[in-house]
C-alpha cells in the first residue's frame, strides 16, 4: 500500500479529521484559553488529552537542532501567543493543513514554520498519532 510522509491513507484521514474539527469549533478566533475553554465547557477533556505531551518555549534556532524523531510526545513552540492548549493545537493545524508531518514509529514528526521565511521555526516536535485521535474526539463533542 501506498503511503505519503510514511502515513497510511486512514491516518491522512485521522490528520485531516483533526484539521476539520479544529476549524469547525472556530478555535484560531480565541485569544485567551479561559474565554475559549468557557464557551465550550465540554472542550475541558483537551487539557486531559494533553497531559501526556509537554510543550516547551524554544527558539527557531533552538529548535533546528532539535532531532525531533528522538522525542516523546514533546512540542517545542516559537514564543507563547495566547496559552499552551491555544498555541499548540495552533501549530499542529498548521503542521497537518500545510502537509509538514511526518510518521515515525506511529508518532507524527510536526513542523510549523514562518510563511516569510520557511527556514525559522515557530513549531517542532513529536505526538503519537493517538494522541491526535483523541483531541479530535474531543473537539467532535462540541455541538455546533
Amino acid at each position: 500500500m501506498d503511503t505519503i510522509n510514511g502515513f497510511r491513507q486512514k491516518d491522512i484521514f485521522q490528520l485531516y479529521a483533526f484539521v476539520k474539527a479544529y476549524e469547525d469549533v472556530g478555535v484560531k478566533s480565541f485569544e485567551k484559553e479561559k474565554d475559549f475553554l468557557s464557551r465550550y465547557p465540554e472542550l475541558k477533556g483537551l487539557l486531559k488529552d494533553l497531559k501526556e505531551v509537554n510543550c516547551y518555549w524554544a527558539t527557531s534556532e533552538k529548535m533546528k537542532q532539535l532531532d525531533v524523531k528522538q522525542l516523546n510526545n514533546e512540542i517545542h513552540l516559537l514564543k507563547y501567543k495566547k496559552s499552551y492548549l491555544l498555541d499548540l493545537l495552533y501549530h499542529l493545524r498548521n503542521a497537518i493543513a500545510h502537509a509538514c508531518v511526518i510518521e515515525h514509529n506511529g508518532a507524527v514528526l510536526v513542523t510549523d514554520f514562518k510563511v516569510s521565511k520557511p527556514t525559522d521555526f515557530s513549531a517542532r516536535g513529536r505526538m503519537e498519532l493517538r494522541i491526535i485521535e483523541q483531541i479530535t474526539k474531543t473537539l467532535n463533542k462540541v455541538e455546533l
